[in-house]
């Protein structure tokens, strides 16, 4: 029997639990940060989350998937393919680059000593992005930007277009290189765009 859980108690969870990943490094907090923060025994904090790797994860996931939705939002059918994606990829790394560097000062030292933080994420947040590019590449074929790509091709074309920002995403996350970013993105676009127009 699967056992339901409060979701409007779960979500004031992770609201409190926010404020810990502001003010702490991942491996300075335990379940007892967690529990004063959001005054529940710890008990109570396990019937939401087995461990805080699970507050972690909840809590990044929010966030990157609010990040993409703000980027998406600022995309449009009437842009070209190389245009979204330069916008939705620059608009991305801008806005988790300010949650990194101004809310959450400690995660990338975080992430990039702690592994399993990053990879958590992946699955999810890539199943989001794919359905992002897929939009893009929808927008591009109804307006004959590209020509038609079958759907299981397309399938394939979206996961190799966000592993490849992924690289950058990763070069300026895990790895600190932060400069020259945006012409990476504009660069890797219009080579991506070259090869399906």
């Amino acid at each position: 029997m699967e056992i339901s859980v409060n979701t409007e108690m779960r979500d004031k969870i992770i609201l409190a639990c926010k404020k810990v990943f502001e003010k702490k490094h991942f491996s300075d907090i335990s379940m007892d940060d967690f529990a004063k923060a959001t005054k529940m025994g710890r008990s109570s904090l396990y019937y939401y989350f087995k461990n805080k790797f699970e507050v972690f994860k909840a809590i990044a996931l929010i966030e990157c998937m609010d990040v993409m939705k703000h980027a998406f939002e600022k995309t449009s059918a009437k842009n070209t393919l190389s245009e979204n994606f330069i916008i939705f990829y620059s608009n991305k790394i801008k806005a988790l680059t300010k949650l990194t560097t101004n809310r959450y000062p400690y995660i990338l030292e975080d992430v990039q000593t702690i592994p399993e933080l990053f990879r958590g994420l992946m699955d999810e947040t890539m199943a989001c992005e794919k359905k992002t590019i897929l939009r893009f590449l929808d927008w591009a074929i109804s307006s004959k930007e590209i020509a038609h790509v079958q759907l299981d091709d397309l399938e394939f074309l979206s996961y190799v277009i966000v592993n490849t920002f992924k690289a950058i995403e990763f070069e300026i996350f895990l790895y600190g290189k932060t400069e020259f970013y945006e012409n990476r993105i504009e660069w890797t676009s219009k080579i991506l765009t070259k090869g399906l127009t």
